[in-house]
């Protein structure tokens, strides 16, 4: 299996986005290095947020990159996971 790189070809610098770790959209700046997000701030010029982020926002980075990621779909090892149809996961006593 190949490994998922997060790493993506943009110049360094500053870019507009909107984070989306809520229903809220607030505009964001991300400072982009080496083809990865460094950091993010909120965005001064965004009417929605001011400027300012929640603890949502500033986590993005860290959740993007931390190393316990899931990077891929989870697979059901076992068949009876699946559950017997009433609600219930397995075989019942």
């Amino acid at each position: 299996m190949m490994a998922f790189d997060m790493t993506f070809s943009v110049d360094d610098g500053v870019y507009r986005s909107a984070c989306r770790m809520c229903h809220g959209g607030c505009g964001v700046l991300a400072y982009v290095r080496d083809g990865k997000v460094v950091k993010l701030q909120g965005d001064p010029e965004s009417p929605l947020n001011r400027g300012r982020l929640c603890p949502k926002g500033m986590a993005i980075v860290e959740l993007l990159y931390h190393p316990d990621r899931l990077k891929h779909p989870l697979k059901r090892q076992e068949k009876e996971a699946r559950g017997n149809g009433n609600g219930s996961l397995g075989r019942r006593p």
